[in-house]
């Protein structure tokens, strides 16, 4: 389990300044957005599975990158990312891996 570890040091190191710069990506289309359009309503995480409208209309983030793990060699995968805050203004980030090998 990942509960409360760092995703960053699953990532093989020599993606992980990429990864770093990804997720900082995301937060930054979605605070350009929120910036030049009034929000009534925050994003909820159930929101975000079901439209782009509610988190700031920016489309998930992707990029191909490997993870390592100790019980396997790094593997390469697709990380997909979004950005929001939920009620009580907290960011948050959803984020999907896919295995790509």
């Amino acid at each position: 389990s990942l509960v409360g570890d760092n995703l960053a040091n699953h990532i093989a190191v020599e993606d992980r300044q990429r990864f770093v710069e990804f997720i900082a990506s995301t937060q930054q289309a979605t605070a350009s957005v929120q910036q030049s359009k009034h929000e009534s309503h925050r994003a909820q995480p159930e929101d975000i599975l079901e439209t782009n409208a509610t988190w700031a209309g920016c489309p998930p983030g992707a990029i191909h990158l490997h993870m390592k793990s100790s019980s396997r060699p790094a593997f390469p995968v697709d990380l997909f990312a979004v950005h929001f805050r939920d009620p009580e203004c907290q960011v948050g980030h959803l984020i999907g891996i896919r295995d790509a090998g």
